[in-house]
């Protein structure tokens, strides 16, 4: 809300719930999880973004599979978690099935390693699919057209969202600093299992992360996919909108 009113100058955001995607991990005690579903129900909202999340310290419950998950009752309910998304997502799919729910892939992952987690994602009910972060540079491409054509030869006709990233570096006058770029990289590669080489040269050539967020919507756009992006200071996130605007008539330097 507070985005759209300071940055934007339009009126908040008003939440539609068949257009909305929530996310969900499996860091939650199967009762919680019921409670949660009923609340989706009453508020009409549809689609679920299941992953696995990271793991957290104070959620000392135990894991279970779905199947065990489902025969729990009352308080046995309340002393288990699922496993993973995989497990979270034959549950919800199980306890309500009317659902939209999508799952989390990483096409920058080893292949067959993440292919294989995919498929059974897949069979384990869920209907659409958000990538880890897709940029504009020829290298991530090359890797979304492995990934197409893995779905084609598997009939994998799921509706994708590609995510896009703030590759944020802070940025003085001089430029930015060796060790912080190094520490960001390290910090991206542990989350995403890839970074492309092309973060680096555009920083050597005076770009930002900004910049670099702008053009990668500028190319979904332009090839007519669905996108989100994350972005979590407001006023970088205006930045971006502000660039994208910009360079939508510099489609040459891209």
């Amino acid at each position: 809300v507070s985005f759209t009113e300071k940055w934007l100058g339009l009126p908040p955001v008003v939440w539609e719930p068949q257009r909305t995607i929530i996310h969900l991990t499996r860091n939650h005690n199967i009762n919680w999880l019921r409670d949660f579903l009923d609340a989706l129900a009453k508020h009409n909202f549809n689609n679920l973004l299941l992953i696995t999340g990271d793991p957290l310290k104070e959620v000392r419950l135990k894991m279970v599979l779905a199947e065990d998950a489902l025969q729990r009752k009352d308080s046995a309910a309340d002393e288990v978690r699922l496993k993973n998304s995989v497990e979270l997502l034959k549950f919800i799919h199980a306890e309500a099935p009317g659902l939209n729910l999508g799952a989390a892939h990483n096409p920058f992952m080893k292949r067959e390693v993440a292919q294989k987690h995919l498929m059974r994602k897949v069979e384990a009910g869920a209907q659409f699919l958000v990538t880890q972060p897709v940029s504009y540079y020829d290298e991530c491409w090359t890797v979304m057209a492995e990934f197409d054509q893995f779905c084609r030869e598997n009939q994998l006709n799921l509706p994708v969202i590609l995510g896009v990233f703030n590759y944020a570096v802070p940025v003085g006058k001089d430029g930015y600093k060796e060790e912080a770029f190094a520490k960001r990289y390290k910090f991206w590669k542990k989350l995403f299992g890839f970074v492309p080489a092309g973060v680096r040269e555009d920083y050597d050539r005076g770009l930002n992360g900004i910049e670099i967020l702008a053009r990668s919507i500028n190319k979904l756009i332009r090839m007519r996919y669905f996108h989100f992006d994350i972005m979590n200071a407001e006023k970088n996130g205006w930045s971006v909108l502000q660039n994208h605007q910009r360079l939508t008539h510099e489609l040459d330097r891209i």
